[in-house]
């Protein structure tokens, strides 16, 4: 899935991802998950980018202020694509 189809699906959060939307096809599941769940945050998060970066997951994201919960969304959705990563390995 990439940068149009994401702004599809989360239009709140993915509408602006003016940076790119460059990862493996299989890390969709913990992506998708991270968006999900930061779609649902009532905030104004706006998703830059996603991308691999030395082997792992970087997604990078912009909000007006402190957004409680979305460091841990971000740092689950990388441990999610490690766990693939070393599991593929």
């Amino acid at each position: 899935m990439r940068r149009k189809e994401l702004a599809i699906r989360f239009p709140r959060s993915c509408s602006d991802i003016n940076c790119g939307a460059n990862y493996p096809a299989e890390w969709d599941q913990p992506v998708l998950k991270a968006l999900e769940a930061i779609e649902a945050l009532d905030s104004k998060v706006q998703v830059v980018q996603i991308k691999s970066k030395f082997g792992g997951l970087r997604l990078y994201c912009h909000a007006p202020g402190p957004v409680p919960g979305l460091s841990e969304i971000v740092l689950q959705a990388e441990a999610e694509v490690r766990a693939l990563e070393k599991a593929g390995s």
